[in-house]
């Protein structure tokens, strides 16, 4: 060992800040330097144990949650909704491979199919019998019966007309303007709109005045056996989006509102801010929930496995299932899926506005209201006069409001900076051994120290190196 490290050594335990270390230094007998490096050893080692602890909880960037209330006018949401009945009845007898579908599973159920109507009696004659077409389940009807409603181009001939499904619409006090609802196709439920005021976009008062008012009819006498078994309507609350975005999955999303009740839909907003991190645990860009973006995640690798879509929506990737062996194959592929490593992009939004919901509901209409409810029908050119019970029976009323003009506003901080991380790694460094930035910066010294003595001696060590003289015979 060079001579000058046990020297710089020995200057260093007599000046350094660094508990523990002066004490080794300045002790006389070896059992008690022997002590003293063990314990001062067995600090730094807990130090350095309690540094990496230190560090796995920065790295987990933990969050705090604070809330915040913020008062104002508020946007009115996008309010999607769809009769749960996608097709009228009368026109799925009309399709003979829809009332083969209707009439084998009304076999396979044993149910009577002239229970659903006698005039179905007609249709029997009408159609020639055809091979089974396999259907085991109430699963397969519905799946034959959404691959065949898909060859449709337009429902239009098929649903009910807008003036029969939507008997009244006000907004904010007034009819609701033209533009402000618009049409969709949705896979499940046929016929679909969409509220999006083109005027006054927010609402400045709290209440039903202040909200949007729908009187529908939902035509319950024209639902199709076997496809819908209640009767109602299927609403999504969504905040609205600029340019154009995709439809919301009204299965996953939507609440089921019942006919004969005038139902109240209070809202309160509320926006998350949530904070990615360094692990991206939010998406910024993503405007949907991540049950909706893991069902159209799946639904494209399962057309993409399969070789055949079971939706419309997943035409893009693959060709539409046509048979049920397809459709079981497709669902087969979409069941072995790893979710966690095909949808990993499906992320819960960075930002995002949840409309709460509060729904009360009360009977509607009431044996009064019937002649009032007969001429609004009847001005939109339904006819119930020669059943008025069963056009009272298919109402229903909707009321959707904000409860209060209040946010509740929910923001993510972080709960443990960088700064606190430091913090708390001085915190433990001071308690165990001592040591702060300068004792650091007596370390650094004494390194120094060493390696200019060696540069130092083997400079010295050539300068005195006598030259070898070759002699010569």
């Amino acid at each position: 060992m060079p001579k000058h490290i046990p020297k710089v050594c020995k200057e260093f335990t007599e000046y350094t800040s660094m508990h523990g270390v002066g004490r080794f230094g300045s002790s006389q007998f070896l059992i008690q330097k022997i002590l003293w490096l063990l314990l001062f050893c067995s600090c730094i080692g807990y130090c350095l144990y309690q540094t990496h602890s230190l560090y796995e909880q920065f790295k987990s960037e933990p969050t705090n949650t604070l809330m915040k209330q913020k008062y104002g006018e508020l946007e009115f949401p996008k309010i999607s909704f769809c009769n749960l009945n996608p097709m009228k009845f009368s026109k799925v007898l009309e399709n003979e491979r829809l009332f083969k579908i209707i009439n084998e599973t009304a076999e396979v159920m044993k149910v009577e199919i002239l229970d659903f109507g006698l005039f179905i009696e007609k249709y029997l004659q009408r159609y020639q019998p055809s091979s089974a077409l396999g259907i085991q389940s109430i699963s397969d009807t519905k799946n034959l019966f959404y691959q065949e409603m898909s060859q449709y181009s337009t429902l239009d001939d098929v649903t009910q007309p807008i003036n029969e499904f939507i008997i009244s619409c006000e907004y904010q006090g007034y009819p609701c303007a033209n533009g402000d609802i618009t049409q969709y196709r949705d896979e499940f439920f046929g016929r679909c709109y969409a509220f999006q005021p083109l005027q006054s976009r927010t609402s400045g008062s709290p209440g039903p005045q202040g909200g949007l008012t729908l009187t529908l009819n939902v035509e319950k006498d024209e639902y199709t056996p076997f496809i819908t078994g209640s009767a109602g309507v299927i609403m999504d609350i969504s905040k609205r989006r600029s340019g154009r975005s995709r439809n919301p999955s009204m299965k996953i999303t939507g609440i089921l509102l019942s006919p004969e009740k005038e139902t109240n839909i209070a809202l309160n907003n509320v926006e998350y801010n949530r904070l990615a991190g360094s692990s991206e645990k939010c998406s910024k860009t993503s405007n949907y929930s991540v049950a909706e973006c893991i069902e159209f995640c799946l639904g494209l690798a399962g057309a993409v496995a399969s070789g055949c879509a079971h939706e419309i929506t997943y035409m893009d990737a693959a060709p539409m299932c046509q048979s049920l062996q397809e459709l079981a194959r497709n669902e087969q592929a979409r069941r072995l899926l790893d979710i966690s490593a095909t949808c990993s992009p499906c992320k819960i939004p960075c930002h995002e506005t949840v409309y709460e919901k509060t729904l009360s509901m009360t009977s509607w209409p009431i044996e009064s209201y019937n002649p009032i409810l007969k001429n609004q029908l009847k001005t939109n050119g339904i006819n119930i006069s020669a059943n008025p019970e069963m056009g009272a029976g298919s109402m229903m009323k909707i009321h959707i409001f904000f409860s209060t003009l209040s946010t509740t506003i929910i923001d993510e901080e972080e709960a443990y900076t960088f700064g606190n991380f430091l913090s708390d790694i001085g915190g433990q460094l001071g308690l165990w051994a001592g040591i702060s930035v300068l004792s650091l910066a007596e370390v650094v010294e004494l390194l120094a120290l060493i390696v200019t003595g060696f540069i130092v001696r083997r400079n010295k060590t050539a300068n005195e190196a006598k030259p070898v003289i070759e002699l010569k015979n």
